[in-house]
């Protein structure tokens, strides 16, 4: 079964949004050492019921 998939690609010229820039909306810039994810912060609370 297959649950995911890694594509590569080798760019020919530089990133336009290099990883950690604050244009690629980045969350970990700065970071030292293994940082904690912060992928909680993709989710927004809405409430469902009434």
């Amino acid at each position: 079964m297959k649950i995911g998939q890694l594509c590569i690609f080798r760019l020919s010229s530089a990133a336009e949004f290099p990883y950690g820039s604050n244009e690629a909306g980045s969350r970990y810039q700065g970071q030292r050492g293994p940082t904690p994810s912060r992928a909680y912060k993709n989710f927004h609370r809405v409430d469902t019921w009434r």
